[in-house]
């Protein structure tokens, strides 16, 4: 099933590519998620701005 969760899709991008980055060294695996984790957050500021909590 698909989630309608606004972002998810993007969070989830995120999250593959810091496993690959992590993965084929190209960052450790703790500046990978950090990245993520950082940009994750924007969407989710964004969506908030946009849908509302």
């Amino acid at each position: 099933y698909e989630t309608v969760s606004p972002g998810i899709n993007e969070a989830n991008a995120l999250i593959t590519t810091a496993l690959n980055e992590a993965l084929t060294g190209k960052k450790t695996p703790k500046a990978a998620l950090d990245d993520a984790k950082a940009k994750a957050d924007a969407i989710i500021e964004q969506n908030k701005a946009k849908y509302g909590d």
